[in-house]
């Protein structure tokens, strides 16, 4: 498994631990001496975890949960550390500088002790890689829906806290995917006879469901999403998780890519049409094993056209597809269609979309779809 999916599942975890919804019901659990500590910020270790155990049942990966606030130092900020500890799996460690004023927002946050949901804007300072592999901040403002101990904690992640990773070691990270990846006992049953079933993956990376659609020509056709499978019946017995099925995604006389366009950066694309601007959105890099997908969307406006292209390739040893999905329709037309997102458009940024930016981009797409708009089309 490639060592940076295993990074981005333990970087979840400070996503899930500290964005979990107040529509989930997660309720933390603050000790009065941590309290005490955040308030006046004298030293004091928690493992965050043994109060709070929902949060390490929360993922598979996430396991410890430490807090240890260092005091103020010479710097006249609040030092504190973070730890996510795995078993086995490597170490997220966020370094945080807190004001007097963040201090007193966390704990004000914390002694209201809501989990109704709010609606707050704010700016954060996002960092961001650029494809030379540079790391940058940039202002962004952020409209988010939440309680507010959550946006409390989002707005400290984003502005006053720099994240460090510790590998694992080979052994770790295998054993790590054998038993975060391989699929359940009722599962494979089902796919020995190739008896139609479902099985969502436990990784943060991994959102949509593994399907066994059925016997066809002496063949289990599964779906994965990102391809559909034709998989011999006589070599079914080898697959038993995740990592073996996209070995057979190597093949593609076995494995047919499903293009899926990258809808996230519709909205942006319909404003550049609307301003008369060429758009060209950062470009989305997903590996899988051997296999990397890239996305971008571009647009333009071509003779009182607006057009949108959706690009997808998929780049698998010895063998490269090309996909483009085309929307044309009138550029008239786009006023209409992104008034109602006037407001998403001020408080998101185009490097990096913001929730309600992807959500519009989705229902955007749907309507151009249903008017027959867009076509796709194999390079």
């Amino acid at each position: 498994m490639k060592k940076h999916i295993i990074a981005s599942m333990l970087l979840s975890c400070f996503a899930v631990s500290t964005q979990a919804t107040a529509a989930d019901n997660l309720q933390y659990h603050f000790s009065n001496s941590l309290i005490t500590s955040i308030r006046n910020c004298n030293k004091y270790n928690e493992e965050f975890t043994k109060i709070n155990p929902d949060l390490a049942d929360m993922d598979a990966t996430c396991q410890r949960f430490d807090i240890k606030i260092n005091g103020i130092l010479t710097d006249n900020l609040c030092h504190a550390t973070i730890t996510h500890k795995t078993q086995n799996h490597g170490k997220t460690t966020y370094r945080c500088k807190l004001t007097r004023s963040q201090r007193n927002e966390l704990y004000n946050a914390i002694m209201t002790r809501s989990a109704e949901p709010i609606t707050s804007t704010f700016t954060v300072f996002e960092e961001y890689e650029d494809e030379q592999g540079n790391t940058y901040r940039e202002p962004t403002v952020k409209t988010m829906t939440d309680s507010l101990i959550n946006i409390t904690l989002e707005k400290l992640r984003l502005n006053a806290c720099e994240a460090t990773y510790e590998e694992p070691t080979p052994a770790s990270q295998q054993q790590f995917a054998e038993y975060i990846l391989t699929f359940s006992d009722n599962f494979q049953k089902k796919l020995q006879t190739c008896t139609p079933a479902q099985e969502y993956i436990r990784t943060p990376y991994l959102t949509k469901p593994i399907k066994i659609i059925g016997k066809e020509a002496n063949t289990c056709v599964i779906d994965s999403s990102a391809f559909i499978y034709h998989i011999p019946m006589s070599e079914i017995y080898k697959l038993t998780n995740y990592d073996q099925l996209s070995v057979f995604a190597t093949d593609p006389q076995i494995a047919q890519y499903s293009p899926s366009p990258d809808l996230k950066h519709t909205l942006f694309a319909l404003d550049a049409c609307q301003k008369e601007e060429e758009y060209s959105s950062s470009i989305f890099t997903q590996m899988i094993n051997a296999i990397q997908i890239t996305k971008q969307t571009t647009a333009n406006n071509q003779d009182h056209d607006c057009v949108i292209k959706y690009r997808e390739e998929v780049s698998r040893p010895d063998y490269y597809e090309e996909y483009e999905t085309v929307c044309v329709f009138p550029d008239s037309e786009v006023a209409d269609l992104i008034s109602p997102y006037q407001k998403v458009l001020a408080s998101s940024s185009r490097i990096k979309p913001s929730p309600a930016a992807e959500k519009a981009g989705t229902a955007l797409y749907k309507i151009l779809e249903k008017q027959g708009y867009c076509k796709l089309n194999s390079l």
